[in-house]
């Protein structure tokens, strides 16, 4: 299911404490893809006729490539590869060259004239230069030190740890860009529900308007009908400001910041498997990157037990060197190799004290583990119930919206006919459209939902969960 995962968030770029219920993973993670090109979204301003598409998956695709969090990651993984390129170091020798060329000049007075302690004259002076090279070869390997195991060992787990946090960063990602692009899916629906009130009112209105002028009707109808214009009006003026919210924050979470809208695809998540809490949370605690991240985090502590431990131990290199000594020619050549052996035979407690404040790191990871298994649980709980509500409703609110169609359709009827009231109407008109936006709203909370439980489970797509996975 983890290389499933992997390959739908690489699919995403290219297209377009240990206490009970925990089980370690046997399995390390990698961030794949996140280096990849985003889509191009538009090369210029688009007309509103001309609304550039956008999908949900080249949206998740181009926040993957451009969002600065991601990038973030992408060079903490890089940081952590390259102390594992530091630590295996010590296994290889080093090789040292050092040339060095030196000149030096000197000069002597010989004989003359001296009175008083002082040179009164000199009848001579020798002088002397002298060219010096020195050259040498060294090498050194380590043959044993017990910390060099661990060390490597605990740099290989936090890189572990750093492409599972980053890994959990893109899921992070994904369900925020899926429920903005639910909700601005949804304010675009609001829009378009307000704007057909306005029109609807507008109707009535000049309907109120005739019966007026005709003498049927009383002019409070034609008050009203201009009342509940002007409320009309407002509240499609609020939803298209929620509107071009909604897209300035779409927009930032892609990376690229702006006022940019798009014409959104109506697309449903995948359909949410009939399991129970305890068997999503089963996926959970094989799937969930935190938890990975912390399974690594503690066994890199534990290397670092084993190193500080090993590090009581005595340590043997053996070195070898070459030389050339002396004037330009000839050189005095001499070569060298040994063995050396060092060992701390006391440290005032250094060492051993490194090893329990690392054994006490280890427990308090394990808690924090434990912690975060239980976060995990109230997550998966949280989404699927709410999951299941927004369900239960909208199919409620479906039946209240073909209900308030109905009523609508007689209120206007009987208005239009003379034996129906405004009033009867517009609480008609306003029933309906309260009906469409709970309707709307109940599909919404059920899109959004389903993107929580995926990231509450720890997968790109809900609904690749397996029963047997779970079991």
């Amino acid at each position: 299911m983890r290389c499933f995962n992997h390959f739908c968030i690489m699919l995403l770029l290219l297209g377009g404490s240990l206490g009970p219920g925990l089980a370690e993973p046997v399995e390390h993670a990698e961030v794949r893809g996140l280096a990849a090109a985003p889509p191009a979204l538009a090369e210029s301003e688009p007309s509103p006729e001309e609304a550039v598409v956008l999908s949900l998956s080249e949206a998740v695709a181009a926040a993957l490539a451009q969002n600065p969090d991601i990038r973030a990651t992408r060079a903490a993984v890089k940081a952590a590869d390259y102390r594992v390129d530091q630590a295996g170091a010590v296994y290889s020798p080093t090789l040292d060259f050092n040339n060095n060329f030196t000149h030096s000049e000197s000069s002597q007075s010989s004989g003359g004239v001296v009175s008083n302690g002082l040179l009164l004259s000199s009848q001579g002076r020798s002088g002397n230069s002298r060219d010096v090279l020195s050259s040498s070869l060294s090498a050194r390997a380590t043959l044993f030190d017990g910390t060099r195991e661990p060390t490597l060992r605990r740099a290989k787990e936090n890189l572990t740890a750093a492409e599972f946090e980053a890994e959990s960063t893109a899921q992070e990602l994904i369900r925020k860009v899926r429920e903005l692009y639910y909700q601005t899916l949804l304010d675009q629906e609001l829009v378009r529900i307000q704007q057909q009130r306005v029109d609807n009112v507008e109707l009535r209105l000049q309907q109120a308007q005739g019966f007026y002028e005709a003498g049927t009707a009383a002019r409070i109808e034609v008050t009203q009908a201009e009342a509940e214009l002007a409320s009309a009006q407002l509240e499609a003026i609020r939803a298209e400001a929620l509107l071009q919210l909604d897209w300035v924050q779409l927009n930032v979470l892609m990376g690229t910041p702006g006022q940019q809208s798009y014409q959104l695809l109506a697309e449903e998540p995948g359909s949410v498997p009939e399991l129970s809490v305890e068997e999503f949370m089963a996926v959970a605690l094989d799937e969930r990157p935190e938890l990975q991240s912390g399974w690594a985090r503690i066994r890199a502590q534990l290397a670092q037990v084993d190193a500080s431990s090993a590090a009581r131990w005595p340590t043997l290199s053996a070195s070898a060197g070459y030389n050339l000594n002396g004037q330009p020619t000839p050189l005095d050549r001499t070569w060298s190799a040994g063995l050396i052996l060092s060992w701390s035979l006391y440290d005032g407690g250094l060492n051993r004290a490194r090893a329990e404040e690392a054994k006490a790191t280890a427990e308090q990871l394990a808690e924090q583990l434990q912690s975060t298994s239980n976060q995990v649980y109230q997550e998966v709980a949280t989404a699927l119930t709410a999951w299941r509500t927004a369900e239960a409703q909208k199919t409620t609110a479906d039946a209240g919206v073909r209900a308030a169609e109905q009523n609508r359709f007689l209120a206007s009827e009987r208005y239009r006919v003379g034996v129906g009231n405004f009033l009867e109407l517009s609480d008609a008109e306003v029933a309906l459209t309260e009906a469409l936006i709970e309707s709307a709203r109940a599909g919404n909370a059920a899109r959004a939902a389903s993107a929580q439980l995926a990231r509450a489970v720890g997968l790109v797509d809900i609904s690749q969960v397996r029963l047997e996975k779970a079991l």
